[in-house]
């Protein structure tokens, strides 16, 4: 009778522990899933410091090379250039160089160089002049873009058919200016200091480049 009551309670443990097992498995204590994650399997993440995070700034970039422009005017000069249209009323080509900023002052410019005109005088006399010429320029703008200017100055009669040379004339002129090429009109007038001068339209188109 003792035997059949103990096999009973074991019976009855046995059957205990296993209803029991399932549950556990599902649902783990709170201590050992505590200890799993405190392990060295998932190490607790490091509290904050409290300090605040910033990135590395970057290098500054290279600094570019800026090319200082002219307080007058886009041209940096000296210039060369040449020039075809009428001179005091007659056909003529010139070639010229431009000196900038005379005597230190902004927007001014020296003009020089030799022209040669062919033409009729007043009495209807042919000829070919070679002149010598010298003019000053004053900006009426600042660039970038066209430049507006105000030239004059005097020629000289180098040579002229039938004479070895001549006398001085001058010249009065707007011109305007955008990139390498100017227009200028005004009036001029080659005196040959033997016969009658030439005197008329001062028009003229030409192209200049930096040397």
């Amino acid at each position: 009778m003792k035997k059949v009551t103990v096999l009973i309670v074991m019976a009855a443990v046995g059957l205990a522990i296993l209803s029991a097992g399932p549950s556990y498995a599902k649902e783990p204590k709170k201590e050992k899933m505590k200890g799993v994650y405190g392990g060295k399997l998932f190490p607790k993440p490091a509290k904050p410091s409290g300090k605040p995070f910033f990135l590395k700034p970057l290098a500054p970039p290279a600094k570019l090379k800026t090319i200082a422009a002219l307080p007058s005017g886009p041209y940096v000069g000296p210039e060369a250039g040449l020039a075809a249209g009428l001179f005091a009323g007659i056909p003529s080509v010139a070639g010229e160089v431009r000196f900038h900023k005379i005597l230190g002052i902004d927007g001014t410019a020296l003009k020089a160089g030799l022209r040669f005109a062919e033409g009729k005088d007043a009495n209807e006399t042919a000829r070919k002049n070679g002149l010598i010429f010298a003019d000053g320029i004053f900006n009426l703008n600042r660039g970038p873009g066209a430049v507006f200017y105000l030239g004059g100055g005097l020629n000289y009669l180098a040579y002229t058919t039938g004479q070895s040379s001549g006398t001085v004339g001058g010249e009065a002129y707007l011109g305007v200016q955008e990139g390498s090429f100017y227009a200028e009109a005004g009036y001029a007038a080659i005196r040959t200091g033997f016969s009658p001068s030439y005197k008329g339209l001062d028009l003229n188109l030409g192209f200049k480049w930096v040397y």
